[in-house]
């Protein structure tokens, strides 16, 4: 399997692995698991903590696959990627 792209992400939208478990209620090992087979999180620098982006956990956890491609390709502005945004807090 090729390994996806990592979502790119806004400052404001990272969470950490602990905050990303939290929200989807899931564990650890499953938003690390996920973050590698989805492509939704990122390490800023190796060895660094593992940083989730929001809106692409969102998108996963709701198995809307589309919209994660939208948002991996930078389409903010689609309306299936809004709607997370918007869910999210993200914009106004």
């Amino acid at each position: 399997m090729t390994k996806p792209l990592p979502v790119l992400m806004w400052p404001e939208e990272i969470l950490t692995l602990q905050q990303a478990a939290f929200r989807a209620k899931r564990s650890e090992r499953t938003i690390r698991r996920l973050s590698r087979d989805f492509g939704i999180g990122r390490r800023s620098a190796t060895g660094g903590p593992l940083q989730i982006s929001a809106p692409a956990l969102e998108m996963v956890m709701s198995d809307d696959l589309p919209a994660l491609e939208l948002l991996r390709e930078g389409r903010r502005d689609a309306p299936e990627v809004m709607r997370y945004l918007r869910s999210l807090q993200l914009v106004a």
